[in-house]
């Protein structure tokens, strides 16, 4: 994980936070959610969970992203004040004594880059370096014609270096959007065994669409505020990383719609990456016969 992470400052006061709610959402949200063994939520008498206190954390904004002006509008208490709601509907709610607080929630947000403008960049500076060198080669080949072969198999040599660095690199940006987003899971299950199989081939390719095209994101890391305050312990409890794809959406208006379809996991474990399809609905009209012109 990127050192933004490790940025934190706390978020001033233990005031009550309180959210207007949006409705309606056509998109999937991808969920990760961990938790430390040991972490168990309590139960009230009548066997409903019992609300735990927290206080929220700012994390910030992560740095790559806040040219963007949907996310650099936005102050931390936004994102707080938004993603207060669906944490009170996992009965999460704000401490008033922190003595008596149980949690410190750092709120991380941001939105991924995709590599595509950095990547056309890399592949212009490879077809210029290629052409120098396929127009140096044909120039010794006309000179020297005995060296031609090798002329050009050290243009494609230098090519194919150029290719296998600028895909290392690739691997190794992709791979740490998973650890940020919380795809390890589908990472390790996509990238290993059964090695071309179409099958295999179509869900890693899935995967790395979904990594390298720009998504919302938020990250909340859920510490014992207790054992911080008085024991200077950085003791975590659970983690939740949730995004959605940024195409076409504004992320204002989104943090909601998202933390609303991850909130069922806040505070449990997920298994692994899971990918939230909200609920919908199905209408079914009259029936109608259509003729075979009609089709």
């Amino acid at each position: 994980m990127s050192n933004w992470l490790g940025r934190a400052g706390l978020a001033g006061g233990f005031a009550v936070m309180a959210v207007g709610w949006c409705h309606g959402s056509d998109h999937i949200v991808a969920v990760s959610s961990r938790v430390t063994p040991g972490y168990v939520r309590a139960h009230l008498a009548n066997g409903s969970v019992a609300p735990e206190t927290y206080v929220f954390g700012n994390g910030g904004l992560w740095e790559e992203s806040s040219q963007e002006p949907g996310l650099a509008s936005m102050s931390f208490l936004d994102v707080a004040h938004t993603i207060a709601r669906p944490l009170a509907d996992r009965h999460y709610v704000p401490g008033t004594n922190p003595k008596t607080t149980k949690l410190l929630i750092m709120v991380y947000w941001g939105a991924t880059r995709p590599p595509g403008e950095e990547n056309s960049e890399s592949a212009f500076n490879l077809l210029d370096s290629t052409r120098s060198l396929i127009s140096s080669s044909a120039t010794s080949v006309i000179a020297t014609p005995n060296h031609g072969d090798s002329g050009i198999a050290q243009t494609n040599d230098a090519a194919y270096t150029m290719l296998l660095v600028d895909r290392q690199r690739r691997v190794r940006d992709d791979y740490k959007t998973a650890q940020m987003l919380g795809y390890e899971t589908w990472w390790t299950e996509n990238l290993s065994g059964m090695e071309g199989m179409p099958w295999v081939n179509a869900r890693r390719q899935i995967m790395l669409d979904e990594l390298e095209a720009e998504r919302y994101f938020v990250v909340l890391l859920a510490y014992d505020w207790q054992a911080l305050s008085q024991h200077k312990q950085h003791k975590l409890l659970w983690e939740t990383r949730y995004s959605v794809s940024a195409r076409s959406k504004d992320f204002q208006s989104e943090l909601a719609l998202m933390s609303r379809e991850a909130s069922s996991y806040f505070g449990r474990d997920s298994g692994g990456l899971v990918h939230d399809v909200p609920a919908g609905h199905v209408e079914v009209g009259v029936p109608r016969v259509v003729s075979d012109t009609q089709r």
